[in-house]
Order: structure tokens, then C-alpha cells, then sequence
């Protein structure tokens, strides 16, 4: 074979002869090329010796596995689910690590913390298969197995308060964040409430007792994630269902403009700026209203009732006007001077927050609509443009009065349709989303191409809740008070005050999908208004 390959005449041509690209060598006449290297590095894989390769066993990939340790296959599993598909987006767009990254942490030195994100993943996993329409069994097995390891987190936090070992903020904060989580997900509103009002209290307690102020501001050592988790459970409360005091709400509102809120705004660096700021914003308006409001109640309010005929609905939670904010107050309440002045120092400063954010948002806005900037950027404009609405209508003594704020309520509208797409494929969220602002549009705006907009994006599905706000609830109440007034629009579109329709009354059991709505109706002028109640279900 040598000699014949021998006898083989190369060509001499360039770059290479008909030898050489045949054979894929190279005559050695010419000058070797060097070795292209490849742009995607490849495993090197040992060449085993002919007959080998069939004695030899193949090692299986050893997985490993960083995380708590668990005693049962399934909790492993959950927990997993949790991490890789629920942690990222638990909170919504608003930009945190405290799923992704701090809760998981501290699974490692409390177990109660891991068996709670194993609830919250079964939890997750049995909404999303009710959206889907799964009609197998597993949905319920997710809940059965979900309620078990809630009941494990519950006993293992009981045992840590029992011992004092899990009493830091820091622990403490968390454990209120998973229970309040885990009691919304499943509808449990009234509970999520007194949980995370409990869980409040308990955090200030705990920092007066270890002599540092409770300030929560920017440099308290919870650090900045925990921050706003607290922020984002303090505003749930306070839109909701909250049974603190006055002295309770006046102490926070008062630390809030000294710690947060004090001094020259100047124009944000970045978005996350933004959103702690608007947030501060919101929750000193927030406990100023409330605190604004039972102050009058212990006056004003003291003596009224109302003549509902509530049904008897098991495990309601039943919310009343004169005891949240529902709704704007009544005819004979009286404000003092220095309590509306206060009232406008705080519409000003979310003015001087839009002009701060102006530029930040303009970047924001101009990125990709999935992007993390863009749905921040829009959600926030949402919320802001909410808070003032807040502002403004809890002073009113009319719902005609809101026809001022038109404005509000299509900035409402405009952004709330730019992030829906992403809500769309969720089930439950921790935080504030797109429901608090389509409810502030639903129930107070009489333009009727707005309110219809917002009462459809509000049906964002049945299983979609943000904390302790239910997606169907909410829209099947705008909705019932939009088909009362609408018969009444006259030719030039306009709903007269005389029959418009307060909000005052609310029984609600969530996890049922029932309620029973309150609400009166003006009989036309001069005539008293009328209580009427539906039961709603979906």
C-alpha cells in the first residue's frame, strides 16, 4: 500500500492538489494550515479501546440539589415548582428579590420558612390547574397537600415565637409575609388581614424593645428588599380591612414624613427610586385618610347604622363604610381646616413625585413592553394616579364630585391596558397590581367607555387574586353598580347625582366565590335614598 501511495503524482496546484482534498491530507509540499477552533467548546469524550465500550458502565449525572433538606419526595418537588416557576413573578412587575432570593435563603436555617414556600408552590400549582380546567384529581391533591404544609410552617413558627429564637425583624417579617401570602391565595381575606396587622404591630414591638426606632427608613438594617415587602403588606392592610388606631395610624404618618419624606425631592436616579418613593407616598396618604376618618367617626359617626338585611354567609368577612374606606363620607361629616390643609400638602407632593419621575419614566416607556422598566414604568403611573384619586374622593361628600378627576382615571386606564397582557397569565400575586386602580375607575367614574374598560380588565380570570384582592369580586361590584346607574345616563351622557350609587357594605367569603353587596341609590331629587343588596357568585 506504501509503494502505490507513493506512485501517486501530486499536482502542485494551490491551495491544495487533487490528492490532498481527497484523501484530507496534506502533500508535503505544501505548508500546513492551521486549526480553525471551534466557537462552542465541546466535551472531550475518551475514545474507549475496541471492545470495550460493552464492559464498561456509565456513570448516571448526579444531580445536586442546594436547598433545605426535606423528609418526603413531594416536598422537594413543590418546593422546586416554587422556586423555578413561582418565585420570579409572585410579586408581579415591580422589581424584588425577596422570593427569588432572601425567603428561599433563610429556608436553610428555618424549616418552618421552607415548608411555607412547599405550601405556597402547591397552592400555585392546584390555581393554575383550576384556570387551565384540569378535571382530574390532582388539583385537590395539591390542596390537601398544600393545607398539610401550611400547617407544618404554622406549628414550626408557633414552636420558634414559644422558644424566642425566631423573633428577630428580620425572621419575623418573613413569617408574616409567607402566612399573609399563603391565607390570601386561598381567599382567606379577613385572616390575611389580622395576620399581617398582627405582624405589623408585632414588627414595631419588636424594635422598640431592642431600643432602635421603627422607622423602616432607608437605612434600617431589614434592608431594602424587606423594606418594601413591609411597605407592599402595609398597603394591602390599609386598602383593605384595618382595625389600628388612630393613635397607631397618626405614629406611622408622622415617622413616614420625617424619615422618608423629608426634604428637597430631586429628580429620581432610576426607577427603583421611584417606586420606593411613590411608595412611602402612598402608605403616609394612606394612614392619614384612615386616620382622618376615625377621628371623625368617634364624633360623627358614632350613632349611625344602616339598615342592612345581610344574609347569614358563613365565615364572611363583612366590611361597612364607616369602618374602611369604601367610599367617600357622609353628608353631615365636617372636616376641620388644618386636616384639609394637610389634605393638600399631600396632593402636592405627588405632583413634585411625577415631576421627580418624569425622566426616568420617559426611558422606562421607551423600552420593550416586556420588559422589567416598562410594566415597573406603567404600573407605577397606574398606582399614582390611584393614590390621588384616593386623596381626593375621601374628602368628598358627593360621587358627582369625581367627575373632576377624569383625568386619573384614563391615565388609570391607559397604563393598566399596557401591563394586562402580563397579568393575564397569572393566578396570584403578593402585591399591588392592576385590580386596586380598575376598582378605583369601576366604582367612581361615570364616563362610560372608561368604566366599561375597566370593569372587562378586571375579569382578569376566576382563580386571579392580588393578596387580599379578588379579581371577580371586584369587577362583579363595579359591575353591579354600573348596571344600576346606567338606565338613568340621559341624551348627553351624564348620570345625575340624584341616583348615583354608594358602595357601603360588603359580605364576602372569597374561598366560596360568594358575596353580598351593599349599597344605596338616590330615588331622583328630592327623594331619600334607597338600600339595595345583591348576592353575587362566580
Amino acid at each position: 500500500m506504501s509503494e502505490l501511495t507513493r506512485r501517486i503524482k501530486c499536482d502542485e496546484t494551490k491551495p491544495g492538489c487533487v490528492r490532498c482534498f481527497k484523501f484530507g491530507i496534506y502533500c508535503s509540499g505544501y505548508s500546513r494550515q492551521p486549526d480553525k477552533i471551534s466557537s462552542k467548546s465541546r466535551t472531550i469524550v475518551p475514545i474507549l479501546p475496541k471492545g470495550k465500550a460493552s464492559n464498561v458502565t456509565r456513570e448516571s449525572i448526579v444531580e445536586v440539589y442546594i436547598g433545605p433538606r426535606f423528609t418526603e419526595e413531594l416536598e422537594t418537588r413543590y418546593f422546586r415548582y416554587f422556586c423555578e416557576n413561582v418565585a420570579a413573578r409572585i410579586a408581579g412587575p415591580l422589581p424584588t428579590g425577596v422570593w427569588s432570593e432572601i425567603i428561599p435563603q433563610v429556608c436553610e436555617i428555618e424549616p418552618y420558612v421552607a415548608h411555607g414556600l412547599v405550601a405556597l408552590g402547591a397552592f400555585t400549582k392546584h390555581h393554575k390547574e383550576i384556570s387551565n380546567g384540569s378535571a382530574s384529581s390532582s388539583p385537590h391533591q395539591h390542596r390537601e397537600f398544600a393545607l398539610r404544609e401550611y400547617g407544618k410552617s404554622l406549628r414550626g413558627m408557633q414552636e420558634a415565637i414559644n422558644k424566642n429564637s425566631g423573633l428577630s425583624p428580620r425572621t419575623a417579617l418573613i413569617a408574616c409575609i409567607l402566612v399573609f401570602s399563603i391565607e390570601g391565595i386561598q381567599g382567606h381575606q379577613e385572616s390575611a388581614s389580622i395576620h399581617a396587622t398582627n405582624g405589623i404591630v408585632m414588627m414595631y414591638d419588636l424594635y422598640k424593645a431592642g431600643g432602635a426606632r421603627c422607622s423602616f427608613g432607608r437605612e434600617n438594617h431589614i434592608g431594602p428588599e424587606l423594606r418594601r415587602a413591609f411597605t407592599d403588606l402595609d398597603l394591602q392592610v390599609l386598602h383593605f380591612f384595618d382595625v389600628r388606631s388612630t393613635a397607631h395610624h397618626v405614629m406611622i404618618k408622622e415617622q413616614i414624613n420625617r424619615h422618608n419624606l423629608s426634604g428637597v425631592l430631586l429628580p429620581f436616579q432610576d426607577i427603583t427610586d421611584c417606586y420606593e418613593h411613590l411608595q412611602a407616598i402612598m402608605r403616609r396618604n394612606l394612614h392619614f385618610i384612615n386616620s382622618a376618618r376615625k377621628s371623625l367617626r368617634d364624633s360623627d359617626f358614632q350613632n349611625q347604622s344602616r339598615d342592612f338585611q345581610a344574609r347569614d354567609l358563613e365565615d364572611a368577612t363583612s366590611i361597612r363604610s364607616n369602618k374602611n374606606l369604601l367610599s367617600n363620607v357622609e353628608h353631615e361629616a365636617r372636616y376641620p381646616p388644618e386636616m384639609l390643609h394637610e389634605r393638600d400638602i399631600y396632593l402636592a407632593d405627588m405632583v413634585r413625585w411625577e415631576e421627580a419621575s418624569e425622566d426616568i419614566f420617559r426611558q422606562c416607556m421607551s423600552s420593550p413592553p416586556h420588559s422589567e422598566s416598562f410594566r415597573t414604568a406603567a404600573l407605577l403611573k397606574a398606582h399614582a394616579a390611584a393614590s390621588t384619586i384616593k386623596l381626593h374622593g375621601s374628602f368628598y361628600r358627593d360621587e358627582v364630585e369625581y367627575d373632576q378627576l377624569e383625568q386619573h382615571f384614563s391615565t388609570i386606564i391607559t397604563y393598566c391596558a399596557l401591563v394586562h397582557p402580563y397579568y393575564s397569565t397569572s393566578s396570584y400575586h403578593t402585591n399591588l397590581g392592576i385590580l386596586m386602580p380598575l376598582f378605583a375607575v369601576g366604582l367612581h367614574c361615570r364616563d362610560k367607555i372608561l368604566r366599561d374598560q375597566a370593569i372587562a380588565m378586571s375579569f382578569v380570570n376566576e382563580e386571579y387574586r392580588e393578596g387580599i384582592w379578588d379579581s371577580c369580586l371586584g369587577g362583579s361590584i363595579c359591575k353591579w353598580i354600573r348596571d344600576l346607574e346606567e338606565p338613568w345616563r340621559d341624551a348627553n351622557g351624564h348620570i345625575p347625582q340624584s341616583v348615583r350609587v354608594k358602595l357601603v357594605g360588603l359580605d364576602v367569603v372569597v374561598e366560596k366565590r360568594t358575596a353580598q353587596i351593599f349599597c344605596t341609590q338616590g330615588a331622583g331629587p328630592g327623594r331619600a335614598s334607597v338600600t339595595k343588596d345583591i348576592i353575587v357568585t362566580w
